[in-house]
């Protein structure tokens, strides 16, 4: 059996007697988890584990708050996996929020609408494709602090840089160019597939995107920093 804890520990974010901690990421990643009722959550839809202890333990705010709504919760209650009882709060349990929308507000004081728009803007911000032709956007020359130049201009680290390149490609996907990034170039580029890494490796969307043909964009210039290329002691 999943057994909950019998009270939301004491770390649970669904707890309104626990500091707001949440960041609105975090809130969203929450969203699968969570369903309404006649919009349930499917069955095999992610369950929230208790941010302490045992993570087999599910969530026992988040049960009590969505579990009804969520197909795998019920279907688990339904064949004694996971105690009926849990889907609902308690008595004498400290007083937890609702609802997802009720967490999000007292966490990152932004409606749960408002967040989901904001990520939907980011998401909408980091398309590389050109609305009119439809091409992917690709930078032409590495940027001049490219993550794929040598000696880490980034200051990412090698730990770093080699899980991100590794996550890209683990995903058949790309890497988009940082010097495209929201409010990273005046004026700001749109979002453009990074060079060094098209150059480097051949993954499914930049086959795709390739036998389309890419829009390339310029490279900006390299940054001024208003201070010598050299130190002028070893000059």
């Amino acid at each position: 059996m999943l057994q909950p804890e019998s009270v939301p520990c004491a770390s649970c974010p669904w707890r309104r007697d626990n500091r707001p901690t949440l960041t609105g990421r975090q809130v969203l990643a929450l969203r699968d988890s969570c369903g309404a009722r006649g919009d349930e959550a499917g069955l095999s839809a992610p369950m929230v584990a208790c941010v302490m202890g045992e993570q087999q333990r599910p969530c026992a705010g988040w049960l009590a708050a969505h579990g009804v709504e969520h197909l795998g919760v019920r279907f688990l209650a339904a064949t004694g996996k996971i105690p009926a009882a849990a889907l609902k709060p308690q008595p004498g349990w400290p007083a937890c929020y609702a609802n997802l929308e009720e967490l999000a507000e007292a966490h990152t004081a932004e409606s749960l609408a408002d967040l989901t728009d904001t990520a939907e803007d980011s998401e909408a911000d980091l398309d590389v494709h050109d609305p009119v032709s439809g091409r992917a956007r690709l930078m032409r020359d590495l940027c001049s602090t490219c993550i794929l130049r040598p000696g880490d201009l980034m200051h990412l680290g090698p730990d770093y840089l080699r899980e991100f390149l590794a996550q890209a490609r683990a995903g058949g996907s790309f890497v988009i160019c940082h010097q495209t990034l929201p409010g990273m170039s005046e004026p700001q580029l749109p979002a453009a597939i990074c060079r060094g890494f098209a150059n480097s490796y051949d993954t499914p969307a930049l086959q795709i995107a390739a036998s389309r043909g890419f829009d390339e964009i310029p490279t900006p210039p390299a940054p001024d920093t208003g201070r010598p290329s050299t130190r002028p002691d070893v000059a």
